[in-house]
């Protein structure tokens, strides 16, 4: 990325986090697989995102599901990442 804009603007877990939860709904063992991140990095991350109201939660059977509703931080987060990893494949997927 250009100028390391990458390492002045937090684009690191969270908002990998935040774009796998674009599209649909997902429990901790997805993400985990998805981001490639440790389960408890994961779990981490989306505490913190859950505090400000960043991603909802819902119970399923013994399961966490996780899901990011607003519209217009999914867009924020595709249009980061976009910018930030132009290569990086599935981040145009909002």
């Amino acid at each position: 990325m250009p100028g390391g804009l990458h390492r002045r603007v937090d684009l690191g877990g969270r908002s990998w986090l935040l774009h796998a939860l674009a599209s649909e709904e997902a429990d901790v063992a997805t993400l985990v697989a998805v981001v490639g991140a440790a389960r408890p990095a994961v779990s981490r991350h989306l505490a913190r995102l859950r505090m400000p109201g960043l991603v909802t939660t819902r119970k399923e059977g013994r399961h966490m599901v996780y899901a990011q509703t607003d519209d217009h931080l999914r867009r924020l987060v595709a249009e980061a990442l976009a910018a930030a990893w132009p290569d990086r494949p599935g981040h145009g997927r909002v």
